[in-house]
């Protein structure tokens, strides 16, 4: 509807993880940690990124995935969520 391309597959999930609403704050940061890597399939230099999550808890998953695209030289991050837990 924007015109706008969609990318599906720039954020490769590199490490299994346990499922981060079971965790702690503390034990999220731990378990997200070096999960994701880029695909070589998109240049993000100088992208502004829209990551789109189906869940926010404590933002750790957005935190790391930002964190990555930012490695790869993206202009920004903004990050949605579907929902929110209390």
């Amino acid at each position: 509807m924007t015109g706008k391309p969609i990318h599906h597959s720039v954020l490769l999930k590199i490490k299994e993880t346990k499922d981060q609403y079971t965790l702690s704050k503390e034990e999220r940061k731990t378990n997200i940690k070096g999960a994701f890597a880029l695909t070589d399939t998109v240049n993000l230099k100088g992208k502004r990124v829209l990551l789109v999550d189906d869940l926010y808890t404590t933002g750790q998953t957005s935190r790391e995935a930002a964190r990555i695209l930012y490695r790869g030289k993206v202009a920004s991050v903004v990050f949605f969520a579907l929902a929110r837990t209390p």
